[in-house]
């Protein structure tokens, strides 16, 4: 509660001219005398309906809460309040973007199959993952060109490339590269890394990168989907950061990293991996 005094003070004795109190949201409960259109946010009240006005927007008293939505909105349909949860407050998962290991048991948005054990089945996946944000920091050029065109923040893109808190990335079987329905889920094909699993068996490391690197270029992908941007969208935004190749072509993709074009993950996504420079994990 607040309580605003108006003193009048004459030359003999200060004295009250006018009393107003207010509520905790700034509603006027009660006053002495006639009630001022000026609240104690110094907002015109409108007495017609009540609210304070702001100019561009009415605010409610009573709500705690602008009746309309922000004008500025209208320029900027990819940023909310909301983004932290990926525009869903109510299922709140993820507080700040990072990649989950989907756990034993989890049910697959694309199949609707429970998850195995990742760390036992899919270990080079699990690497990936674990190296997502190191591939961003030993290629400052792309970090710079994705923040850039994307319009997501460096430091939020190594923050959010981070393992063990946001959104799950799950592992399938596929046709497509990738796909995303969930804004807290992604999936990936598994084709790629399965076949640098079988690469990494027969000593052929430097091939099995090529492939771990295409199964990254999908991640990065399904990671734009779920800051809110359109395939069209991120096509554009992969030409500036990739190149005029057709990542939807495995050639294309394959032929890129081979040739250099797009920088190979480096051998730390193979350690602890069968073929890898610490084997112990098939």
């Amino acid at each position: 509660m607040l309580i605003v005094l108006k003193i009048f003070e004459n030359m003999m004795k200060p004295f009250v001219t006018n009393r107003y109190i207010y509520g905790p949201y700034g509603e006027p409960l009660n006053f002495s005398n006639d009630a001022e259109r000026q609240g104690f946010i110094g907002k015109e009240k409108d007495l017609e309906s009540g609210l304070a006005d702001h100019g561009v927007r009415k605010y409610d008293y009573i709500s705690g809460r602008f009746t309309s939505v922000d004008p500025l909105s209208e320029k900027f349909y990819g940023m909310s309040p909301y983004n932290y949860s990926e525009n869903n407050p109510i299922n709140f998962l993820d507080d700040n973007g990072k990649f989950k290991i989907p756990y034993k048991g989890e049910v697959s948005p694309f199949n609707g199959l429970k998850s195995p054990d990742y760390n036992q089945q899919y270990p080079l996946f699990v690497n990936l993952l674990k190296n997502a944000d190191k591939y961003l920091n030993d290629n400052p050029t792309i970090l710079n060109n994705l923040s850039k065109y994307s319009g997501i923040s460096k430091s939020k893109l190594l923050n959010d490339f981070k393992i063990n808190s946001g959104p799950t990335a799950f592992l399938e079987e596929m046709l497509y590269f990738g796909w995303q329905s969930d804004p807290n889920k992604f999936s990936i094909r598994s084709a790629e890394v399965i076949k640098a699993k079988d690469l990494l068996k027969k000593g052929n490391k430097s091939d099995a990168l090529i492939y771990l690197t295409s199964s990254f270029l999908t991640i990065i992908h399904e990671y734009l989907h779920t800051q809110g941007l359109s395939d069209s969208q991120i096509e554009r935004i992969e030409k500036k950061i990739w190149g005029d190749f057709n990542l939807k072509k495995n050639t294309d993709r394959e032929d890129a990293i081979k040739n250099g074009d797009i920088p190979a993950m480096d051998g730390s996504v193979i350690n602890g991996i069968e073929g890898g420079k610490n084997e112990k994990n098939d």
